[in-house]
């Protein structure tokens, strides 16, 4: 109102209000909020309407225009975060059915990333190592195997440095948590984005 109403430049407030509100609340609530915006905002050009300065032509033409603009952004606005809410819960819901399907695998299957540490963990290399996922990831590799009889490190440096292998088979001798120790066949993959850069290793355990 003070900053000149119908001609104030800061008139796109409201439309970043606009969107911002249509992001958080679903379309229908969003409509409302713009519809509310609209009220204001024709209300204040009442209050400050002087037919000595503006034609009413004049600013009906620019209330009905940017009224117009304050329906789109919102339109748009809602149908965008609904389709992204839309798209992330597919991939959530995508996510835990991967997951699912990792965790409940006969072999163990630990992923590690380029920097040595341990990203993924699933039921069955607990059961076999021993730790919970919780001890092991986020640490590093050879924490977990830092007690085997038959040192694992050349093999996880050899798939490390080769990036074009596809796998590494091998066995070797590994204590548990618990001091036991097991025969373990590995088999160890490099594990690659779409791109074919090379991200971290695979492992597939088997007692």
């Amino acid at each position: 109102y003070y900053s000149g109403g119908i001609d104030s430049i800061f008139t796109f407030l409201y439309v970043i209000s606009i969107i911002v509100g249509s992001l958080l609340v679903p379309l229908g609530e969003g409509l409302m909020l713009t519809s509310f915006a609209v009220i204001t905002y024709f209300a204040i050009i009442v209050l400050q309407y002087n037919p000595e300065f503006s034609p009413k032509s004049v600013v009906i033409y620019v209330a009905c225009f940017r009224t117009i603009i304050f329906y789109l952004a919102s339109i748009l606005s809602g149908t965008l975060a609904k389709t992204l809410k839309h798209k992330t819960k597919q991939l959530r819901e995508l996510q835990n059915f991967t997951d699912n399907i990792l965790q409940n695998m006969a072999s163990g299957l630990i992923t590690i990333d380029s920097n040595g540490m341990i990203s993924y963990f699933n039921q069955a290399a607990s059961n076999i190592l021993g730790y919970q996922r919780e001890e092991a990831i986020g640490n590093m590799w050879n924490s977990l195997f830092h007690n085997s009889e038959i040192k694992i490190e050349k093999f996880v440096n050899r798939s490390l440095g080769l990036e074009s292998i596809s796998s590494l088979q091998f066995g070797s001798n590994i204590r548990r948590k618990n001091g036991d120790l097991l025969s373990i066949g590995f088999s160890v993959s490099p594990l690659k984005t779409d791109d074919g850069e090379f991200e971290g290793t695979i492992f597939i355990s088997m007692a």
